[in-house]
């Protein structure tokens, strides 16, 4: 009996030890693909950039100078470890950028999964520091037969999506924390600007911009009652931006990414199916075996109270492992997990962020006292059938 524990023994070794070397056997070309992001992963990246970045940095990433640091040409995003920390954690205090010092507060974007992060941060390196093309010359050099009108019309829409875009940065920065980012307002609070007639006229917008605007008005059937203060420090051309983006690009949806040429032959950041499938039976081959052999020693039974000194590490380390993953890595996945970023939109209105966060804590809470209990309890249960 004891030949045969000792030939199962060793099995099991030799299994756990083949599904190490397995998976180690199959890292080096697998991985090797792993950090050439696809046409699709660039997309997504340019949706998550133009949603949480493009208002402060602008669209094409040359910032606003002396208030927020350009994207484009600026050698740290060089560094993904650093651009991953600054986009997830944000970043505060004095920081030169291509020669000029910028002293303002980025907030973190701790809500952003990390493929959307891994994405974000490929668009930046690869799309944004790309240098663009060269123009096409293979025409020979043939004379524009329409008189110039074609580039004059470019030109036109061009400026035009400049004053919307420095529009855009007047409003996130003044008028969104009242009247949305989407222009809907608050009702009974703050009046919608989205479909709003009066936005069409441009000297009472301009008036209510610069000089603020208080009493009695109504907005699409709705009676409001309050105080909004004037912007008098805006200069014309930043009051006439903020006028154009409300009356031409308020509501606008942002682009949708482009459907994606490779329809997954190519890796990307992601492992194709077939290896995963293949690191996954290596790593269920593994853990079957360690767990063959270490299942027995921590479960089993003191022989008068005593253990050998390898059975008393395993079972401390089972017990610390637990404790580990059910009240520290558990409770903090679920306070940052998705479902838990924001409200239910039923209740948007009645649920405050700073309220929110109080109740994301308390649910952490909650998560971790259970693990805690469950643990406290799974130890004194297995040390009265003198498993430890």
């Amino acid at each position: 009996m004891a030949r045969t524990a000792g030939h199962l023994g060793s099995a099991a070794a030799f299994s756990a030890l083949f599904g190490v070397l397995f998976l180690l056997a199959l890292a080096g070309p697998t991985l090797a693909q792993e950090n050439t992001p696809s046409e699709a992963d660039l997309a997504n990246g340019r949706v998550v950039y133009e949603a949480n970045c493009a208002s402060c940095h602008r669209a094409d990433g040359t910032g606003v100078r002396g208030t927020f640091p350009p994207v484009a040409d600026n050698p740290n995003v060089a560094d993904a470890t650093y651009l991953e920390s600054v986009i997830v954690e944000g970043l505060s205090g004095e920081i030169v950028v291509l020669g000029e010092t910028y002293d303002s507060i980025m907030p973190g974007f701790a809500a952003l999964d990390e493929q959307s992060v891994a994405d974000l941060v490929a668009f930046v390196q690869m799309e944004l520091n790309t240098p663009p093309a060269p123009p096409d010359d293979t025409d020979g050099g043939e004379e524009d037969t329409d008189g110039g009108e074609g580039d004059a019309g470019d030109e036109v829409d061009s400026g035009m999506d400049r004053l919307i875009a420095d529009g855009r940065l007047v409003y996130e920065a003044n008028c969104s924390a009242c009247h949305q980012a989407d222009g809907s307002g608050r009702s009974g609070s703050f009046p919608p600007l989205l479909d709003n007639p009066d936005i069409d006229d441009d000297e009472y917008l301009r008036q209510v911009i610069t000089q603020g605007l208080q009493g009695e008005i109504e907005a699409l059937g709705e009676t409001y009652n309050s105080v909004m203060p004037g912007f008098s420090l805006l200069d014309d051309e930043q009051v006439t931006a903020l006028i154009v983006y409300l009356q031409e690009g308020l509501g606008e949806p942002l682009p949708e990414p482009p459907p994606s040429s490779d329809p997954g032959g190519t890796a990307g950041t992601s492992l194709p199916s077939v290896a995963v499938l293949t690191y996954f039976i290596g790593f269920l081959i593994a853990l079957v075996g360690i767990g063959v052999v270490v299942a027995p020693m921590v479960l089993a039974k003191g022989d008068g109270g005593t253990f050998t000194p390898v059975q008393s590490w395993l079972k401390s380390g089972a017990i610390v492992l637990y404790f580990i993953l059910a009240t520290v890595f558990i409770p903090s996945r679920v306070v940052e997990s998705d479902a838990l970023a924001s409200p239910p939109s039923a209740w948007d209105d009645l649920i405050s962020s700073d309220l929110w966060e109080i109740i994301r804590s308390l649910i952490g809470t909650g998560v971790w006292l259970v693990a805690l209990l469950i643990g406290v309890w799974g130890v004194r249960r297995v040390q009265r059938n003198k498993v430890i």
